[in-house]
């Protein structure tokens, strides 16, 4: 029998919450769950350049990745452009939204099979368990009951014990499936017995379920600005309402900005080194001229899940995506091939 120094040492396993995937492309994916954690990163860029050869714009990014995003927390996204090449120009910057939902919106339901056809997993949040022990090290046999016959725990599935000094009969259980290689953890529940016998210690796990969501995803997709990728018709958002995402019907997650104006200055020195926002085609621009080597104020500094997001937001997966254009020095330029007029192209023609 395994030696567990006065006590049993086992894990529990707390509701974990489901990732909330977002991507920028430039783009983070991230995804929420029951309790809204787990956030992981992907980047692409989405770079056009129009003008003179040696333009050559990028954007910059500081992104900090994290494995627990909660209500009224916030996810480091400071986004920048960087002026890599050997001309100036202007730069301008919009977004994209492609978010997937559960189609039903039902509560879960548990299954036997981990596997089963068009079931979206429920997610729980597993690090509440870390000060627990794996139930193979407290227990000689860790066993799976389904049927008649036992069988060894499946892989990926975590069965966790905190150990009680009252003994086998007083310990408490978890049980959860990891997935995407330990970013993600399903939920899962049994029924646990251990008994000692012969010197040999057992788990025995009744009756273990799989719990998930019936009916998959369905996607919804939105384009700030005018020009886009996803295909999707351009809804410029107005200047009141930037900082929700229009595919965020609950508007509980928050675009966190910095040194963006929406209204413009009569002196276009005065607004020099700030992001404005035109409602009229859903482009922030970036007052004044980047020189080579030079970089942009931040546009953005990160996404916040207000604190009263509630469960509603469990498996929904969102791209969230940073398109950037750049364009030569030339006044022309900007009204034939971006389309500007009045007072935004008087200010970016003072730097031409």
């Amino acid at each position: 029998m395994k030696k567990l120094m006065g006590k049993f040492n086992i894990k529990r396993l707390y509701n974990k919450g489901t990732l909330i995937a977002f991507a920028l492309l430039y783009a983070f994916l991230m995804t929420v769950g029951s309790t809204f954690s787990w956030v992981t990163s992907s980047n692409r860029n989405v770079n056009e350049f129009t003008g003179e050869m040696g333009l050559k714009a990028v954007i910059a990014e500081d992104f900090e990745r994290q494995n627990q995003w909660r209500p009224g927390g916030s996810v480091t996204k400071m986004v920048s452009v960087c002026n890599d090449g050997v001309s100036p120009g202007f730069a301008r910057v919009s977004f994209e939204e492609i978010v997937e939902r559960m189609r039903a919106a039902g509560l879960p339901e548990p299954y036997e099979d981990p596997e089963e056809a068009g079931v979206a997993p429920e997610f729980c949040m597993a690090a509440e368990w870390d000060a627990w022990e794996d139930a193979a090290a407290v227990f000689d046999t860790v066993e799976f009951l389904e049927g008649a016959a036992p069988a060894p725990v499946p892989g990926g599935v975590a069965v966790k014990v905190s150990v009680s000094p009252a003994g086998l009969q007083r310990c408490r259980y978890a049980i959860y499936q990891v997935l995407d290689g330990g970013q993600a953890f399903r939920r899962m529940t049994a029924q646990f017995s251990a008994r000692s016998g012969a010197g040999v210690t057992t788990l025995t796990v009744r009756n273990p379920r799989y719990w998930g969501y019936k009916g998959g995803y369905a996607a919804a997709e939105a384009a700030w600005g005018l020009v886009n990728k996803t295909g999707a018709a351009a809804t410029p958002p107005l200047t009141a309402d930037i900082e929700n995402l229009i595919c965020d019907t609950g508007k509980k997650i928050k675009i966190e900005y910095a040194n963006v104006i929406t209204a413009l200055d009569g002196n276009a020195a005065t607004d020099a080194g700030k992001w404005f926002y035109n409602e009229d085609d859903g482009f922030f621009y970036y007052i004044g001229k980047l020189e080579p080597g030079d970089s942009s104020a931040a546009l953005t500094t990160g996404l916040k899940l207000d604190k009263t997001a509630d469960a509603s937001y469990s498996c929904m997966n969102l791209q969230f995506i940073v398109n950037l254009q750049a364009l030569q020095l030339s006044a022309q330029a900007l009204a034939d091939d971006w389309g500007l007029s009045g007072q935004l192209l008087a200010h970016l023609s003072s730097f031409c």
